[in-house]
């Protein structure tokens, strides 16, 4: 069985701009003004990697991933699609009616950016070596939302 590759980055790219929501709407939340202004800082962040996923997707083509059994591997990427919080813009709009606090706020955006290196450590599989590059670059820049997302946490009452 052919796996097209390029349906998985869609699948980053869906979730990047899930994920640039969710910062919209979060920032709308927040009380903290240098919070608020992180937050508004990784939604642009997040809308850039769209950019870059978007640039990536037309450079790829068809791949073929080692499996036990066919469609092993595509299953598996569903499966962290789907149970990712992000995975589905409906789960959005709920998600941040049960945020009500900044440490909420900051817990949630953590769990994201987690969510996200998971993902996109899976997709190393699925990119030329040329392209690992970018995707280990976009990888770095959410484990940099990860430490400025801590250490926001830390400062919090």
């Amino acid at each position: 069985m052919l796996f097209r590759s390029s349906e998985i980055v869609d699948f980053a790219v869906s979730i990047e701009k899930n994920g640039e929501a969710f910062y919209r709407s979060l920032a709308a939340r927040i009380t903290n003004p240098s919070i608020r202004q992180v937050i508004e800082e990784l939604a642009t962040a997040e809308s850039q990697h769209i950019v870059d996923f978007q640039a990536l997707r037309d450079r790829l083509g068809d791949y073929e991933p080692p499996e036990q059994f066919p469609g092993e591997y595509e299953a598996y990427m569903q499966s962290l699609i789907q149970d990712s919080v992000f995975g589905q813009s409906a789960r959005i709009e709920e998600l941040i009616e049960r945020i009500h606090s900044d440490r909420d706020a900051i817990q949630w955006a953590l769990h994201f950016e987690k969510e996200s290196i998971l993902f996109f450590h899976e997709m190393m599989n699925l990119v030329a070596i040329s392209d690992r590059r970018a995707v280990q670059e976009l990888i770095r820049q959410e484990q940099e939302h990860i430490r400025r997302l801590s250490a926001i946490k830390k400062e919090l009452p």
